[in-house]
């Protein structure tokens, strides 16, 4: 099915496979790469480009202090960026690129960024919490 036919061309869904694989500080990892990479296209490029800006920027399409619902916005737009980005990259350099990191070992740092990134999401969300209930 793609992953594991010799000689076939890899697909899309094969490469999605073994994204997911990956840990969370791999897959920003990967998606620098990617980036930088000189057989990625423009407009696979500018899907990331978009993305940190919109997330960068403080205008959204539904405001943060929203509980739930001005974060979602946020996912989404990601989603869509992630899944762009998978549609228009080759995917034999995802595959080659999720290869090279499966060999990469997680630094100390790197292993806890989910932790850390669930306590900021907590603690904004908390926040937003607090701002609403005044």
């Amino acid at each position: 099915r793609g992953e594991g036919t010799l000689g076939a061309a890899p697909t899309a869904r094969a490469a999605t496979r073994r994204l997911m694989r990956l840990p969370l500080a791999h897959c920003f990892r990967l998606a620098w790469r990617l980036a930088r990479h000189p057989r990625v296209s423009l407009r696979a490029r500018l899907a990331l480009a978009a993305l940190l800006c919109y997330l960068a920027l403080p205008l959204d399409l539904i405001p943060d202090p929203i509980p739930v619902l001005g974060q979602i916005d946020d996912l989404v737009v990601t989603g869509l960026a992630v899944w762009w980005l998978l549609r228009v990259c080759p995917p034999a350099v995802i595959l080659a690129e999720v290869e090279r990191l499966e060999r990469t070992p997680l630094g100390p740092a790197a292993a806890r960024l989910p932790a850390a990134l669930t306590l900021i999401g907590l603690l904004l969300l908390a926040t937003a919490l607090i701002l609403v209930a005044r």
